[in-house]
């Protein structure tokens, strides 16, 4: 129920640090209300080991039925989705994606964070290797990361492959270009997909990228 979701993840100390988690040695803790402050999160790493608990607030004792999946009903239910929101909320707040499959995507990434002060944001729990990039303030997305088939992008290829979505002003002339596809998953009328296994230079992307900031602020 909750045990995969950090599977992929590995913690950014400071983020993590910065956002309110405790440190002891390699372990980090955090806790927080749930569910109209009822309940309390506790939420603790160490290494790759992952575990939490559910505490009532007025009590002080665990809520162990939050992990019994043979029990089900209405308030169980509630707990479970404000466990699940919370820990993903962290999970984009605090933590990467382990082990990018392609160097350039460190690359482009680290120039990202340097020029625009923008993270990775892993919002989806079914799809915990996508991530987006987008403005602090509007929150409007001027990126997305995704690990895809080369099939989606070229029924030719094999493979995984990492891409990057990015809005351009000028999508018809990019696509006449070598390694340029149409976009996966975003309107194809405004949007390209860059693949990110060093058959475009880091110059074209980053070009591409800062067209897309650009468009979207």
């Amino acid at each position: 129920m909750f045990e995969d979701l950090f599977e992929n993840y590995v913690i950014d100390e400071k983020r993590a640090l910065n956002f309110g988690f405790q440190q002891e040695g390699n372990s980090f803790t955090f806790r927080q209300f749930i569910l109209q402050e009822s309940f309390i999160l506790e939420v603790f790493f160490q290494g790759r080991d992952f575990h939490f608990v559910v505490r009532d607030r007025d009590s002080g004792l665990d809520y162990v039925l939050v992990k019994n999946e043979s029990v089900s009903g209405e308030f169980v239910g509630q707990v479970r989705i404000a466990c699940h929101d919370a820990l993903i909320h962290i999970r984009s707040q605090c933590f990467e994606v382990k082990n990018n499959l392609s160097p350039q995507t460190e690359r482009i990434i680290l120039h990202i964070k340097k020029t625009y002060n923008v993270s990775l944001e892993y919002l989806w729990s079914h799809s915990p290797t996508s991530a987006v990039l987008r403005h602090e303030n509007s929150k409007k997305w001027f990126g997305v990361l995704a690990v895809l088939d080369w099939s989606k992008l070229d029924s030719k290829r094999a493979g995984k492959v990492e891409v990057l979505t990015v809005k351009h002003d000028k999508v018809g002339n990019m696509l006449a270009k070598k390694e340029i596809f149409p976009a996966y998953h975003m309107n194809k009328q405004y949007w390209i997909s860059l693949p990110l296994d060093d058959s475009l230079s880091d110059d074209i992307i980053l070009s591409c990228i800062n067209i897309s900031w650009i468009l979207t602020s």
